[in-house]
């Protein structure tokens, strides 16, 4: 496997990290990270390429991600409500790919679902694995949430 950028000054930023190697997968993975540790980590969970971006983003940020990946069906992680717009606008504009994107707010929900997903599986499976996973831990932390309130008895104290 050949990754661009690999062999980098530890201070240097690079805005895709990716692979040069085609994945056995029928879709390819865009995420979006915060910092070089959290890119490299969705990197090695599997993310074909991982767009570091601070706050979010931009459409030719994304639009030039998909194009350098050799697959025509792509599932995005925004990774922030920012950024899940301007994905999907990013996916119409590439009307030639099939783009889908996860509705991720935040890393830990990309985290949990890249960890779940089935590479083998079909870009409509990996989608609503991503969405249910993701949904059923959002829940659980709304339950968490209100189980700490009810415990505090409403007042913030114990």
């Amino acid at each position: 496997m050949t990754v661009q950028n690999i062999n980098l000054d530890i201070n240097e930023t690079v805005k895709f990290l990716y692979s040069n190697e085609d994945s056995a997968s029928d879709f390819a993975i865009v995420a979006v990270a915060t910092n070089k540790v959290i890119q490299q980590r969705l990197f090695d969970m599997g993310a074909d390429i991982v767009i570091l971006s601070e706050i979010a983003p931009s459409s030719q940020d994304f639009i030039e991600a998909f194009k350098l990946i050799n697959k025509k069906n792509i599932l995005v992680f925004p990774n922030s409500s920012n950024s899940i717009m301007v994905a999907n606008k990013s996916a119409e504009i590439c009307n030639d790919l099939n783009v889908l994107v996860v509705n991720s707010r935040t890393l830990c929900e990309c985290y949990i679902a890249l960890s779940i997903i089935d590479f083998e599986d079909t870009i409509d499976k990996a989608l609503s694995v991503s969405e249910k996973t993701i949904g059923k831990w959002i829940k659980s932390r709304k339950l968490e949430n209100e189980i700490v309130v009810a415990t505090k008895g409403g007042h913030g104290e114990l």
